[in-house]
């Protein structure tokens, strides 16, 4: 999904690729958290512990989630894209 954006900002452009881009922002970010989460499930309690890193694992990424703009707003573009 990340080279698609990427090659859809080669071609396309910048903005034509606009919806490529909130895909990408909205996707990793999640499936990066459901990952960090899934570890932490495995894990148990030692998951949350300062003995492991995963607690600050997912802290840092459910702070990215922010920084490129709240998911429902790139979930609002893809879905405006698909009702066009």
């Amino acid at each position: 999904m990340v080279l698609k954006a990427a090659k859809a900002m080669d071609v396309l452009g910048n903005k034509q690729a606009r919806i490529w881009v909130s895909m990408v922002k909205a996707m990793v970010p999640e499936k990066a958290c459901q990952i960090i989460d899934q570890a932490i499930q495995i894990h148990g309690a030692t998951g949350i512990s300062q003995w492991s890193p995963l607690a600050d694992l997912y802290t840092d990424v459910r702070h990215l989630r922010f920084a490129d703009g709240p998911d429902e707003v790139h979930h609002m573009v893809v879905g405006r894209n698909e009702l066009r």
